[in-house]
C-alpha cells in the first residue's frame, strides 16, 4: 500500500538523516529537496553538503545551481552561528566540489572543505588548502578508486595521511584529522606538539565518536 511505503521511505530518511548521509531512494530528488530545506531550518554544527542534497556527481552544467544552493545553506549556517563542510564524493567530483568551495569562502570564509589522502592529488590540494583560516577535515577516503588516481596499499594511504596532516599543521589553517586509527591519531598529535599548536586551533573528528 501507499501509505506503507511511504512510511518505510519516511524511516529510511529519518535514518539517513541520523548516519550524516542522504536518502537514495527512487525518489531522490525531491527527497534531497527535503533535506535541504529541513536543513536551512535547522542547520546541524557542521552540515556536509552531500546531507543537504548535492548529487553524488556534479557535471559542469549543474555547478551553477549547486553553488547556488550551498550559498542558500551557508546563509543559513551563518545565521544560525555554525559552519558547513562541503563533503568530498569519488574523484571525478574533486575539481568542481574544490571550485564550489572557493567561491563560496569569498562570502563565508568559515565554510570548510574534505581532503582524501590516499588520492594522489591531495598533497598538492593540501598544500593550497592549508593557509591561514582555512578549514580542512583529512581523510583517508572510502571510494573503490583505480590505482590510477589513489594509493590501493594501506602502508602507502597512511604516508600519504602523514604528508598532507604535516602541510595542513605546518599552514595557518584549521586542520580537522578524521580518523579512527590510533597510529595516525599519535602521530598527528606529535606534529601538533612539534608545531607549537594550541587545543583552540585543530580538532580530531571520528565518525563513531
Amino acid at each position: 500500500p501507499r501509505e506503507g511505503r511511504l512510511h518505510q521511505r519516511g524511516g529510511a530518511v529519518r535514518s539517513a538523516r541520523r548516519a550524516g548521509g542522504a536518502y537514495r531512494g527512487p525518489h531522490g530528488q525531491g527527497h534531497r529537496r527535503a533535506l535541504c530545506r529541513r536543513a536551512r531550518r535547522r542547520p546541524r554544527k557542521s552540515l556536509p553538503a552531500a546531507a543537504a542534497g548535492f548529487p553524488a556527481s556534479i557535471p559542469r552544467r549543474r555547478d551553477r545551481g549547486a553553488l547556488g544552493h550551498a550559498r542558500e545553506i551557508c546563509a543559513a549556517a551563518t545565521d544560525a552561528g555554525t559552519t558547513v563542510t562541503l563533503d568530498a564524493e569519488d574523484h571525478t567530483t574533486t575539481d568542481s566540489t574544490l571550485e564550489i568551495l572557493e567561491k563560496l569562502r569569498r562570502e563565508h570564509p568559515a565554510t570548510a572543505g574534505v581532503l582524501q589522502s590516499y588520492l594522489h592529488r591531495t598533497a598538492a590540494d593540501a598544500r593550497a588548502l592549508s593557509g591561514p583560516g582555512s578549514r580542512i577535515r583529512l581523510c583517508k577516503g572510502a571510494y573503490a578508486e583505480p590505482s590510477s588516481v589513489a594509493h590501493t596499499d594501506g602502508r602507502a594511504i597512511n604516508a600519504a595521511y602523514v604528508a598532507c596532516l604535516h602541510r595542513l599543521i605546518a599552514g595557518g589553517g584549521y586542520p580537522m584529522i578524521a580518523t579512527h586509527d590510533p597510529a595516525l591519531i599519535a602521530t598527528a598529535e606529535q606534529l601538533l606538539s612539534e608545531a607549537g599548536r594550541t587545543p583552540d586551533s585543530y580538532e580530531f573528528q571520528m565518525l563513531y565518536g
